[in-house]
């Protein structure tokens, strides 16, 4: 009975089995022109996307399309071709694409050429399409074909370059971005059309950022005419002193005082390898702003935040520098938990200079120091109230007034006080040292900034006998022999070849400051001295603590005493 039933479902003569394509067809035929072509895409498209690509290439095959239907045959002709390839019939996909290759809708058939030249493992003929497809994107809507050309350019880095067509570019690029940030910028004048040159790759950018070199032309930009003149001579002339002990390297000079833009394009037509300059702040501002593909090395410090296309290092002898480095000798030479006094003009240079001591002390454990701002008139009275004396005199007299009695006193001097900075020229810091003597805190170590260092040194170096200085190398050497603004071209011109080492950690020792770049900026060491009746006594520098000073009390929890 079983075999019966079973039997009779068995299919027979007149039995039609229903295929998948019968499926598909089915509702076709039922259509006519365009409403057939346009279900017929519609259908196409939808087998493609689920993989099932011989069903697809069976469909297009039995139901023909009027090449007069214009837009709606190339969109039934891109889904016949989709399946080629994907059932791997690469050469007959592309025999379909180059009878279409007329077509308005060239962005959908690059892609399928692409498709089919992957297919066949021929990269170059991949890349030109893809290349194609690129010239036919507005720059703000290929960003993945972008990165999929330059990721296609590095895996293909071995093939010939030698052409002149955008795939040699692509693959020029990517040889170059092997070899380093040189050979990019080679490169970048060498193909100044190319499309990635508009919108370079992320991991060029980033190459370009950090990718020092030794220059063999650097440019530099100074004020040689109108009001800094005699800064820029002066600068000049240290750095052609350095530049004469080494030929090897070419110096082209532009006057910065014609504007950064024309500086700029002069030396950028002489083919320069790095920028020295300029010095002024707002021309310093005004250059990283351009973004240029040069690597720079500002003799000035910027305040604005902008994008680089090359390598950036920023110097400059600001105040902050010697207050930092006295605040950590200061630190290292301490044991005990107590406050620096710290002296500066009641100016915004004095503003500077204090912010930069507070932030050093109490980031290393310190509390937070004694800000005491003086002017000319008023520095008797502004040591009196850091040491605390007029505390103590105002203490006497509260309690002479409770008893009516004359009392024997000696003022005391605060006792949380430690060491005493003071940023000066040379016949303020003379007058500001003895009044802490006057003032019961003469033997307070006292640190002095390189400020003090100047041409009046020698007139009043017996009040300062004694103090400890934070001082650039060359102060120590030469000081009546030289100036600061001809010591800093020297210091310039040696750190403008020696960037690449600096950026692998190393540190420069000049004739400023012991340089480290951290970042875009290049911050100094000073040299620790001690002033004597006949010159500088060098001083050993403590070695570093491993953990911020343990004070047992919070180091950041209140501002800096001001007074």
């Amino acid at each position: 009975m079983t075999a019966a039933l079973l039997g009779g479902c068995a299919s027979g003569p007149g039995t039609t089995v229903v295929t998948p394509l019968d499926t598909e067809l089915a509702s076709l035929t039922q259509l006519a022109g365009a409403e057939q072509a346009s279900q017929l895409a519609l259908q196409l498209g939808a087998l493609n996307r689920s993989g099932q690509f011989e069903l697809a290439l069976a469909l297009s095959q039995r139901v023909p399309v009027d090449a007069a239907l214009g837009p709606l045959y190339q969109q039934v002709e891109r889904q016949a071709t989709a399946a080629m390839i994907g059932v791997g019939d690469y050469n007959g996909a592309l025999a379909r694409i180059e009878r279409a290759s007329q077509a308005p809708d060239q962005l959908e058939w690059l892609g399928l050429e692409t498709q089919a030249y992957d297919g066949l493992g021929d990269q170059r003929a991949a890349m030109a399409a893809l290349a194609r497809l690129i010239e036919l994107t507005p720059d703000d809507a290929n960003g993945r074909l972008l990165g999929d050309i330059w990721v296609r350019a590095q895996l293909a880095s071995l093939l010939d370059a030698g052409g002149d067509d955008a795939v040699s570019g692509w693959l020029a690029l990517a040889q170059a971005a092997e070899a380093g940030a040189g050979d990019v910028r080679a490169w970048r004048k060498a193909w100044p059309d190319h499309r990635a040159n508009r919108v370079l790759p992320a991991d060029i950018q980033a190459l370009l950022a950090r990718g020092w070199a030794k220059p063999a032309r650097i440019g530099v930009i100074l004020p040689l005419s109108g009001p800094l003149v005699g800064v820029g001579s002066n600068l000049l002339d240290g750095i052609m002193s350095e530049q004469l002990s080494d030929r090897s390297t070419t110096v082209i000079v532009s006057d910065g005082s014609l504007g950064v833009e024309a500086a700029v394009a002069e030396l950028t037509a002489q083919s320069v390898d790095l920028i020295v300059g300029p010095l002024p702040k707002d021309q310093v501002n005004q250059l990283l702003a351009m973004a240029i593909d040069l690597p720079l090395l500002t003799l000035n410090y910027s305040d604005i935040e902008a994008d680089a296309l090359a390598p950036r290092a920023q110097m400059g002898l600001a105040p902050e520098d010697a207050a930092r480095d006295a605040a950590r000798l200061m630190m290292l030479d301490l044991d005990d938990p107590r406050r620096p006094i710290v002296l500066v003009p009641g100016d915004a240079t004095g503003e500077r200079v204090s912010a930069a001591y507070i932030s050093e002390w109490t980031d290393n454990g310190g509390v937070a120091p004694v800000i005491a701002p003086y002017l000319n008139d008023n520095q008797r009275q502004v040591v009196a109230d850091a040491i605390g004396i007029a505390a103590s005199q105002a203490r006497h007299s509260a309690l002479q007034r409770l008893l009516a009695a004359d009392l024997e006193f000696t003022p005391r001097r605060r006792a949380d006080i430690s060491s005493v900075y003071i940023y000066a020229n040379a016949v303020t810091a003379a007058q500001l040292k003895p009044l802490l003597a006057f003032y019961y805190a003469g033997d307070l170590p006292v640190w002095v900034a390189d400020a003090a260092l100047d041409r009046d040194l020698d007139l009043v170096r017996d009040d300062l006998v004694g103090a400890n200085l934070v001082a650039m190398p060359w102060q120590l050497d030469s000081l009546a022999d030289s100036n600061v603004l001809f010591e800093l071209g020297r210091d310039a011109w040696l750190l403008a070849n020696s960037l690449d080492s600096l950026a692998q950690g190393n540190a420069f020792d000049g004739r400023t400051g012991l340089w480290t770049l951290e970042s875009e900026r290049l911050t100094r060491a000073m040299s620790p001295a001690r002033l004597t009746a006949e010159g500088f006594t060098a001083l050993e520098r403590p070695p570093e603590r491993a953990e911020p000073l343990a004070t047992g009390l919070p180091a950041n929890s209140a501002p800096p005493l001001e007074l």
